[in-house]
């Protein structure tokens, strides 16, 4: 009984795109911070005070659009698009780029394996 309850679900992983723009104000933080380097090129730890300054007030660090790259997990924060307008037979010109999902926060959880 135990074996056809294991075999009562299959899991089964689809990848799918979907195409998110950034919103005017999105911002890109990070769960670790940048790492420091001192005078010989040598990774350095940083403090527990330094770490504090560098933190923000929701506890991550700030980044850039030019930190993400491919391979990372990331986590993205969703703005619900406008609604439609209520009656779709006007003549009115709807623009379906103002009714796209977008993205008012990315944060960088991890960052690629090296290879």
């Amino acid at each position: 009984m135990a074996q056809h309850q294991r075999n009562l679900y299959s899991i089964k992983s689809v990848g799918k795109e979907i195409p998110v723009d950034a919103a005017d104000e999105c911002k890109v933080r990070m769960a670790q911070p940048k790492a420091a380097f001192d005078d010989m090129g040598n990774v350095r730890r940083l403090t527990a005070k330094e770490l504090a300054a560098l933190r923000g007030k929701d506890r991550l660090f700030d980044a850039e659009f030019s930190d993400l790259s491919v391979g990372q997990r990331v986590r993205v924060l969703l703005v619900k698009p406008k609604t439609a307008p209520a009656a779709p037979g006007t003549k009115e010109a709807i623009k379906l780029d103002d009714y796209k999902v977008q993205a008012s926060r990315i944060v960088i959880l991890t960052q690629p394996a090296p290879k």
